[in-house]
């Protein structure tokens, strides 16, 4: 019995020691796991550190190595800061949340509508237009807003989307009555201005139409190219004049006029006071009413009056009136040596009604108006076919849709990054990236007096430097080249060489070509930078 129970005894024992080996291994690989995890959120909280509200931050250009530093001349912010103490360059940082930034998204107000009664959608495109009716491309250009697809009427043309004017064109407009002349079709080409696609007296009223025309146009009016580097011509009118009528016969002679009889000789000018007087038949009567007046000629009641008396009954002149005091008056004449210039002049305004009706001014030129924006186009432009116009309205289509997923995945893409609002120390002002129509357009300023969605950018974790986001674009920050305020003198070179004179900016090119005439909606204006680009890579560091 005695060996059983310790061969027993020692087989619980190697049991218990089995279990408290494999209790102590657990133990471990518990303690092993908690420091791994420990160990991540340090490292992810080193490398994603927050941004403290109220905290003063300073952003440094990754291509230039300098500050970025708000101008009090322009209120832009320019990549040439050379301290981080400088007081332009400092900014207060504030935090958002994406409740706040939900809260801040633009709503679509019920403002504008275009010429067809179609709302305006609210929707952009890659220029940051067409949200409302507004002349986008210039002061010069119609009013224009992009509207829904429900809205058969509306073209789509080379813009992004289906879009309207919002008023009725007037002037000298053509095709209708204006085409271009013979051998110099239109070239469809446009000014910055967006003049010269088609026949119209573009720069006023009454201006003979014109287009801009292809080069081997030779009746081209100015050969040198013109003012935007395309040559122009002046249209011509396909009104045919309707053929003049046969000539009438000449009518009989007039019968001679009786002579006319001899005027009778003037009444004699008789005076009454201080050169003035009345006819010799109207004298003065001598009568004065109770103030006083009337008993000769004199400006009675105030000075500048003419002249006045009561005359008699046997006057056969008609009298200036009745007074208060129902007796006739009349007002005076000065004597008639001196009122010759007055003839004079008369007989000099006949002699010019007289030739005004000799020679009447010329009919004015027809005018054609309410011409839509698709018979405008057929000056100088060949049709296109069914199919060809069914390709490019699918691709226009395709465009305005790849242009919304793109923005949607540049703002989807930062939601893992700190969403911040920055203030200036300088202006007081938020940093806002402002769309169109705005001084500053696409530029980023720190003029903005409230906090809205043009305020919030996704920017790198502190000590990182890498692209940074306008939410309210939905575009990356650029360098762009920026010409000399009115207020500043200096120079601005053309070069992106040092970066100098350029301001960050959420847009593309960095540099604006010479503008000339273009197909419409090209070269004019700068599109939002939607591509990561090194010139747009900032390093957020804490002061």
């Amino acid at each position: 019995v005695t060996p059983r129970k310790t061969a027993a005894n020692s087989e619980m024992r190697l049991h218990k020691r089995i279990r408290m080996g494999e209790d102590a291994l657990g133990t471990t690989a518990m303690y092993v796991m908690g420091a791994a995890i420990l160990l991540v959120l340090i490292i992810s909280w080193l490398l994603h550190e927050d941004i403290p509200t109220g905290s003063l931050i300073v952003l440094r250009s990754v291509a230039t190595g300098k500050y970025l530093r708000v101008s009090l001349v322009d209120g832009l912010l320019y990549p040439n800061g050379s301290s981080s103490s400088d007081e332009g360059a400092v900014f207060m940082a504030m935090p958002l949340s994406p409740s706040t930034i939900k809260a801040l998204r633009p709503v679509m107000v019920k403002r504008s509508a275009s010429k067809s009664g179609c709302e305006c959608s609210g929707q952009s495109d890659e220029f940051g237009f067409g949200r409302f009716c507004h002349g986008w491309e210039s002061q010069w250009h119609r009013p224009w807003c992009y509207v829904k697809d429900t809205c058969v009427k509306a073209p789509r043309g080379h813009k992004l989307r289906r879009h309207q004017v919002c008023d009725e064109e007037v002037g000298y407009l053509g095709p209708d009555g204006y085409k271009s002349p013979p051998g110099c079709p239109c070239s469809g080409l446009e000014s910055v201005h967006g003049f010269g696609a088609h026949c119209k007296g573009w720069e006023y009223a009454g201006q003979t139409p014109w287009c801009y025309t292809l080069d081997n146009c030779t009746n081209a009016v100015n050969s040198a190219g013109g003012s935007f580097g395309s040559k122009f011509v002046e249209c011509v009118s396909n009104v045919s004049s309707p053929p003049s009528p046969p000539p009438s016969p000449a009518p009989p002679p007039p019968p001679p006029l009786p002579p006319a009889p001899n005027p009778p000789p003037p009444d004699k000018w008789v005076e009454s006071r201080k050169g003035w007087g009345t006819p010799s038949k109207c004298a003065c009567t001598g009568y004065s009413n109770k103030h006083g007046y009337g008993a000769y000629c004199k400006a009675w009641e105030v000075p500048e009056q003419t002249p006045w008396c009561y005359i008699g009954e046997g006057c056969p002149l008609p009298a200036s009136g009745f007074g208060t005091f129902k007796h006739r008056f009349l007002e005076c004449s000065q004597k008639p040596s001196t009122s010759w210039i007055g003839s004079l002049v008369g007989r000099r305004l006949e002699d010019v009604l007289s030739t005004a009706a000799a020679h009447p001014p010329p009919p004015p030129k027809p005018k054609s108006v309410g011409i839509s924006h698709k018979a405008k186009r057929k000056s100088g432009a060949s049709k296109k076919t069914a199919a060809s116009s069914l390709l490019h309205k699918r691709l226009q289509d395709g465009l305005g849709f790849i242009f919304d997923v793109r923005q949607f995945a540049l703002r989807k893409n930062a939601v893992g990054l700190p969403h911040l609002a920055l203030r200036s120390l300088l202006t007081n002002g938020f940093v806002a990236a402002a769309p169109p129509p705005h001084p500053h357009e696409l530029f980023l300023n720190a003029q903005a007096e409230a906090l809205t969605s043009e305020a919030v950018f996704a920017v790198q974790q502190r000590g990182q430097g890498g692209p940074v986001l306008s939410h309210g674009l939905g575009a990356y920050l650029n360098l762009c080249q920026v010409e000399a305020p009115a207020a500043d003198s200096s120079p601005r070179p053309t070069s992106a060489k040092g970066y100098e004179g350029f301001a960050v900016c959420a847009a593309t090119p960095s540099v604006m070509q010479k503008r000339v005439a273009a197909p419409p909606g090209k070269a004019h204006h700068r599109q939002l930078q939607l591509e990561n680009k090194k010139t747009g890579w900032f390093i957020v560091e804490r002061v």
